[in-house]
């Protein structure tokens, strides 16, 4: 069910997220309907789920349409929580929001287990260990680019709301820029048994920021910021270490 897990926050958090600036996730967020990311999400479900072995036509719509269905219900409840959030003010959503794709991911494979028996999903499939591999790598790329940025400035944004309303522009930020290369060299430091390394990572961005540290508000905002960043890059380098 691992592989299963991992398609489901896949598929969402490219989809939703993907690879785009805070601002292009704001107004993307702000639509009602798309029909590209409705498109590419079954075309990921149908081309995989196509792919398994042992499985007829009826069993292969089944599970087509019962992970399409519940996917796109989850996706309607996010867009509409995070559209209200910013309504009442909270510029990029709460963070539990953002933390919805992975309770979906959760509830998708037990949803699922009530499909015919003979289905094997997504194992042994190109080596079975070597897909998981390459699975849980690409989620690790998709997560830890817009998804990360938005969860660390929705908990910055419970703490310093003024500051994370400033920082809200139309173009890509260096210091959105630096987040997400910080949390891309954190977690490949991490799966390689870099440790140690990954204080320089956080020096050389706070050396950057050094003089801005007389500001208490600011020290506190950046200290926050990066341990959430970091944090994230961290927690997901040891789950794909032990996979």
């Amino acid at each position: 069910m691992v592989n299963l897990y991992l398609l489901a926050l896949f598929v969402l958090v490219l989809s939703e997220y993907g690879f785009q600036t805070r601002k292009q996730a704001l107004t993307a967020f702000g639509e009602k309907w798309n029909w590209r990311r409705i498109l590419l999400r079954a075309v990921v479900w149908s081309s995989v789920f196509l792919l398994l072995r042992k499985m007829g036509s009826r069993q292969a719509l089944i599970l087509i349409g019962t992970a399409f269905l519940v996917g796109e219900l989850w996706v309607y409840i996010l867009r509409r929580l995070i559209r209200e959030d910013i309504e009442r003010g909270f510029a990029y959503a709460r963070p539990w929001v953002h933390l919805l794709p992975f309770l979906l991911s959760g509830i998708l494979p037990l949803v699922l287990r009530f499909i015919p028996k003979g289905i094997e999903p997504l194992s042994d499939m190109f080596g079975g260990y070597a897909f998981l591999q390459i699975l849980s790598i690409a989620v690790v790329l998709v997560l830890l680019w817009n998804w990360a940025t938005l969860f660390t400035v929705s908990v910055l944004g419970l703490v310093r709301p003024e500051q994370i309303e400033e920082e809200i522009r139309p173009m890509i930020g260096a210091g959105e820029v630096i987040g997400i290369l910080e949390r891309y060299v954190t977690f490949v430091l991490i799966l390689v048994g870099g440790f140690a390394a990954v204080g320089f990572v956080v020096a050389a961005k706070a050396a950057a920021r050094y003089p801005q540290f007389k500001k208490r508000e600011f020290a506190e905002y950046f200290l926050v910021g990066t341990l959430c960043s970091v944090g994230l890059a961290v927690l997901t380098s040891l789950i794909v270490g032990r996979l």
